[in-house]
This record gives structure tokens, C-alpha cells and sequence, in this order.
């Protein structure tokens, strides 16, 4: 069975991930991908519990506005590093927090365009309606198929929950009209929606993963360009991360800790997991680190209660450690060094610093993911060795997206790059 329409808690579901898990297992799906609308907060956890007789497919739900209504626009397969992409999440997630049970709605053409930068497929989702909307048909709904087409749709959800036959064929001579991929899914919402997992129409068909055309093309894709092992997102991921992004303090006599002290260049913000800054970027960070620098010098932590707590050295924490342009340079120039060295002889003594968080490249392959017991120094070794191109490839999209930054920040007068800890 398949489903490529789901909620979790991540939006207005009510199912924890491994809680979906559980009930995917139950109901014999093996093809499924999460959809919560305007956030992917769940990709990353559902990437390391989907098991792996399953095909877990990265999807998300865009509440959007055309000219004409609103609609929602899934998007499948994406690389999640590509800013465009990134700032569409991020333009989500903001308007998520200031409204707290209502969608955001925006542009189509604007989702549709960051979900192809991504590598992504974009699709109409409930094409003719979903629940509790007005159903759409006749000149309304070519007006808004034009419309998306025209944006750059690549797909339809022709099979859905609540579409009977005669809406379930009609839909499906719209995709063979325009060469769309067909999609499917159920809109599950746990206990917040009577939609059962893996109801794709409301005439008890089964339908098989060779109908929804997507996937196979999605299969196709994942295997010729397998998403990058260890990320550079390119955007402001509001996880577990760290932030990197050119800024400047209004005033250094100033508590430059403090966000209202900062201009931040946010166009050009990157985001790195805590545990990849920390397994392959903290030695380098910590060397050229500058504790006399005066904005780092001048960082300290106020409470109402307490005297102020000066911060001293590389601050893990949600506070700024600042660097010049050059301590910058210096800190990219040692991982140039390190991707010359690792990649002609992981012995040698020079990477004695690095081996630790090397060893934890393990950590980031699926094959690796759910063993029983850890491995041992030497079993990670050769893993490694065997495996150091995803490394070698991570530094040097982490060293290309620094220089842009630097450049970008230079061009605007910024002179410092904050790296802000998780």
C-alpha cells in the first residue's frame, strides 16, 4: 500500500513520528511521505526512523493564493539546502508563529518556483477541494490549472480521501492531458480528521504504487541525485543548529549578546546541524576563535536577579561567536588543508584533532543507523576510509556557501560573520 498525504504534530496532526511509524507498519503501507503544512520539521526525524523495508519520500504542504483562489501545493523530493527552498520554510514558519491555527497563505507560483529549485516535484494537492473548502469545478478550476501550470506544476493529486470514481477519472484525463505525474494520498490527520492511513478514494479502491506515476519518477531522481549526506542548508533551520550569517553590532560598548544590538544579513544565513558542526567544524572554530576580539569580549548574560556574566570563549549556546573576515579565512584554510590530507591518507598524525568527529560519519549513513551495539574506534576507521568523499564533498559546500557569504557581506559592509550555537 501507499500514501503520500500525512500529518504529524509537526503541524495539525496528532501523531508523534515514531507514533506514524507504528501505524504505517499496521496498515501495510510501505510507501509514504509526510506532508505538513508550511514546515518540514518532521524530514529530518522521519529520514532516520523510516525503516528500511519502507520508501520514505520527503514531502510538505504549501498554503497558498493564486489569482483566482486558495490552493495547496505539495511539494516531493526536495533538496532542503537550495535557499529558495529554504526561504519558502522560513517564510512559512514565521507566519506559522504569529498566526497560531491558521495557514499561511501566499503566492503559488512562488512555492511552485522553490520547490523546482529544490529538485523537487510540485503538485496540486486536492485539486477539486479538500475538507471543509468549497468544492472547485468548471471555469474556476481551468482558470486555476492554467494558472499552475504556467508556474511550473509538475503533478496532481489525482487520487484523494474523499473523491469518488467520477472525480478520481476526471482528474486522472486531466494529468494525461497535460503530462503531470499522478499522485495519491489520504490526508491523515490522526485524531483531528476521520481519514483512515492509506484511504486514497471513498470507493474502497486499492490503489497500487505503479498508478501514483510519481513515485517511480521520484525513485528515479533520489538514485541519480541522492540528496547530500551531511547538509548545508542554506536558510535559517530553526532546529537543533548552528547559525552562520554576516552581521555587525550598532554599538560594541553594548551588550553585543543581544539580538536588538545586531544587524544581521539574513539573506545570506546557513544553517549546520549541531552534531555536523561539532563532529567535522569545531576544532577549526575553536582555534581562531579571538576571546579579545571587542565584540566577543563584550557578551554577557542579564538577569533581573543577577550581576551581568561575562561569556568567555566559544559559546555553544544561543549566543554570537563573532569572527573577522580573516579569522574567517583562516578557519576555511585549515579545512581546505584537512580535505587535502583526508583525502590522500586518513592516517596521517595531522588530522589527530579530527579523528573523533570523523569517526561519527557512521552516524549519518542509513546502513548504519540502527545498529545494535557501537562500534568500535577501528570498525569506524574503515567506515570511514571507505566512505570519506560524503566528508570531503560537506566541507567543500560548506567552504563554497562561506566565501559566498563573505563576499555578500563585504559588497553590504559587513565585517564580521557571527556563528550563534543551538
Amino acid at each position: 500500500m501507499v500514501d503520500l498525504h500525512m500529518h504529524t504534530k509537526e503541524s495539525d496532526g496528532t501523531d508523534a513520528e515514531w507514533q506514524l511509524i507504528e501505524k504505517l507498519r499496521e496498515a501495510g503501507i510501505k510507501t509514504f511521505s509526510v506532508t505538513d503544512h508550511d514546515t518540514i520539521g518532521a524530514v529530518s526525524g522521519m529520514v532516520y526512523l523510516a525503516p528500511e523495508d519502507m520508501l520514505y519520500i520527503r514531502g510538505v504542504e504549501f498554503s497558498c493564493l493564486t489569482e483566482v483562489r486558495n490552493c495547496h501545493i505539495l511539494g516531493y523530493g526536495f533538496n532542503k539546502d537550495v535557499r529558495a527552498f529554504g526561504r519558502m520554510v522560513e517564510k512559512a514558519n514565521r507566519q506559522l508563529r504569529k498566526i497560531a491555527e491558521t495557514h499561511m497563505e501566499y503566492i503559488a507560483r512562488e512555492a511552485i518556483q522553490a520547490i523546482l529549485a529544490a529538485g523537487g516535484i510540485p503538485v496540486w494537492a486536492h485539486p477539486y477541494g479538500g475538507a471543509g473548502k468549497r468544492e472547485m469545478h468548471g471555469e474556476e478550476f481551468e482558470r486555476q490549472l492554467k494558472i499552475l501550470l504556467e508556474a511550473g506544476l509538475q503533478g496532481i493529486e489525482c487520487y484523494y480521501s474523499a473523491y469518488d470514481e467520477e472525480q478520481v477519472n476526471s482528474l486522472l484525463k486531466v494529468a494525461r492531458k497535460h503530462n503531470l505525474w499522478v499522485s495519491g494520498g489520504s490526508d491523515y490527520h490522526g485524531d483531528n480528521k476521520d481519514v483512515a492511513l492509506g484511504t486514497l478514494n471513498s470507493y474502497g479502491k486499492v490503489v497500487t504504487e505503479d498508478e501514483l506515476t510519481i513515485i517511480a519518477e521520484l525513485r528515479r531522481r533520489q538514485k541519480e541525485h541522492p540528496f547530500p549526506l551531511i547538509e548545508v542548508e542554506e536558510w535559517h533551520n530553526y532546529g537543533d543548529s548552528f547559525w552562520l550569517m554576516p552581521v555587525r553590532a550598532k554599538d560594541v560598548t553594548k551588550n553585543c549578546a543581544y539580538i536588538d544590538n545586531l544587524d544581521c544579513m539574513k539573506d545570506e544565513e546557513i544553517s549546520i546541524s549541531e552534531s555536523s558542526f561539532e563532529d567535522f567544524l569545531y576544532p577549526m572554530f575553536k582555534k581562531h576563535f579571538d576571546e579579545n576580539l571587542p565584540e566577543n569580549k563584550n557578551r554577557w548574560e542579564s538577569y533581573p536577579s543577577e550581576e551581568r556574566k561575562y561569556v568567555k570563549g566559544f559559546e555553544w549556546y544561543l549566543t554570537d561567536n563573532f569572527y573577522t573576515y580573516g579569522s574567517i579565512e583562516a578557519v576555511l584554510t585549515d579545512i581546505e588543508a584537512t580535505v587535502a590530507i583526508l583525502a590522500e591518507d586518513y592516517d596521517d598524525p595531522r588530522l589527530d584533532e579530527m579523528w573523533q568527529g570523523l569517526r561519527n560519519l557512521p552516524d549519518y549513513i542509513p546502513g548504519y543507523w540502527r545498529r545494535k551495539e557501537k562500534l568500535s574506534a577501528e570498525e569506524a576507521d574503515k567506515i570511514v576510509r571507505e566512505n570519506r568523499e560524503h566528508i570531503l564533498d560537506f566541507y567543500k559546500r560548506f567552504v563554497d556557501s562561506l566565501r559566498s557569504m563573505m563576499k555578500a557581506g563585504e559588497a553590504a559592509g559587513y565585517k564580521l560573520i557571527s556563528v550563534c550555537g543551538p
